[in-house]
């Protein structure tokens, strides 16, 4: 392995050790571990390189096809897949490349299901993760042609009315909620999965006279309230052990082969609080109850015009991921409101309120703050909704690909999906002006490859 990545790594590699089953270090001529490869089931899972801690970020000196040059040198040597390239994202600091398998029937590629390489500065490695779990690829019996989906595709809404939050204006913005069309002839949509789901939920006027630290404590003694104001355009408040501006002590006397019983914190901006999970909790009833009293103190009146936002069947999909706990149950809850006008709801101003389930000690509140008087003055787009989608309409088209469709059996289908082909970005619409109908694209620093 050292002969392979030697080409690829800026220090000499002096020699690699194995500290724990299928996991190496390897060192420079120092002695300094300066990175490390790990396998699984006799297959290569990871290579990254350790940062040093007083590196600088530089912007990227080589181009982008030498830095797909180095990728594909790299991977021809470390993986005998017969990856194919499929695109490269530019970061300004680094690039990554992506490597995918490619199925032998339609010689599409499969995503995820290859490798990622990123590359620094200068075009030595970062770090290289490779997909190597099993997966399953399903053809259809029969399959429409692109023509008979684009022309599905076109009878659909593929923008909304959303607001601009920059500018406090509404814009017309991609439906996120339609992917494509299906080769069968259906939608590929948000809505036919119901694993996952968004829920909103009226949220009543619930009037408390009440200051926000006395109900956030709910009079947990050893505990304050701090204010974080660092962030702009926010508010976050978050509880703290009552010393924390001093320092905070774990108790370690319960443990051997330590040198201290008691190891000092100093704490700067983090905060630290420990707080009991007797395993008994509140009712959710009860916490929902106060999340709306804090709602409340923190906007008044204007509450009415917030919806609690829902989300549902998270837990079905985390499941699937090597780090979920399956008898993991959170000792905290959370609670997101977002501002709805005009049926717009504004997702990336929320306000976020997270309640401790045992003790209904409020651990954090962070809201983002909105001009109220000006969501009650906006001006209607002079385009329409039809007028917009028409433009929208005008500029999309569709493309046969796999997409993964089950990830527990991590099972690929064949789709339509949208695309833009004239996108400078080669991302999706990201809005259309309401009142000039100008089409902006969502930068997404994808150079994608077709071989």
């Amino acid at each position: 392995m050292i002969e392979k990545l030697q080409p690829f790594v800026q220090q000499t590699i002096a020699h690699t050790e194995e500290i724990e089953r299928d996991l190496f270090v390897f060192y420079n001529r120092a002695g300094e571990a300066i990175g490390e490869y790990e396998y699984f089931d006799g297959l290569l899972q990871r290579i990254q390189l350790f940062e040093a801690e007083d590196a600088v970020l530089e912007h990227v000196a080589i181009s982008a096809e030498q830095a797909t040059s180095i990728a594909k040198n790299f991977i021809e040597q470390v993986d005998n897949r017969g990856l194919v390239l499929e695109s490269l994202v530019n970061f300004d600091t680094h690039y990554l490349v992506i490597f995918e398998e490619v199925d032998e029937r339609y010689h599409l590629p499969l995503p995820n299901t290859g490798a990622h390489v990123s590359l620094d500065a200068e075009g030595y490695l970062i770090t290289a993760m490779f997909f190597t779990e099993p997966y399953t690829v399903t053809y259809p019996k029969s399959c429409i042609s692109k023509e008979q989906a684009r022309a599905i595709l076109h009878e659909q809404l593929l923008v909304e009315k959303v607001l601009d939050t920059q500018n406090w204006r509404y814009v017309y913005g991609q439906n996120h909620e339609l992917f494509g069309v299906h080769v069968d002839g259906s939608l590929n949509h948000l809505a036919q999965d119901d694993t996952l789901e968004t829920l909103y939920h009226d949220v009543p006027l619930t009037k408390i006279d009440a200051p926000l630290d006395v109900l956030m404590i709910n009079e947990y003694p050893g505990v304050v309230v701090k204010e974080d104001t660092s962030l702009d355009g926010m508010k976050h408040w978050y509880i703290a052990q009552t010393d924390e501006d001093d320092h905070y002590q774990l108790d370690l006397s319960s443990f051997e082969d330590v040198d201290d019983d008691i190891l000092d914190f100093e704490l700067e901006d983090n905060h630290l609080v420990e707080l009991p999970d007797t395993g008994i909790y509140i009712e959710d009833d009860v916490l929902l109850q106060r999340a709306h009293e804090l709602l409340y103190v923190l906007v008044g009146n204007e509450m009415v015009h917030y919806k609690r936002e829902e989300s549902t069947g998270l837990a079905q999909i985390l499941q699937h991921s090597p780090f979920f706990a399956d008898d993991f149950e959170s000792s905290d809850t959370n609670f997101r409101f977002v501002y709805a006008v005009d049926g717009v709801y504004i997702h990336d101003k929320a306000i976020d309120i997270s309640i401790h389930r045992s003790t209904g000690v409020v651990l954090e509140i962070v809201q983002a703050i909105l001009p109220y008087d000006v969501l009650r003055r906006l001006e209607q787009p002079k385009l329409s909704l039809s007028e917009a989608d028409a433009i929208a309409q005008n500029l999309a088209d569709v493309t046969l690909a796999f997409m993964r469709t089950n990830l527990e059996e991590n099972l690929y289908e064949l789709t339509y999906l949208i695309t833009y082909p004239d996108s400078p970005t080669g991302g999706h619409i990201d809005e259309i002006d309401g009142d000039t109908g100008e089409v902006s694209y969502v930068d997404t620093g994808f150079s994608p490859f077709d071989e």
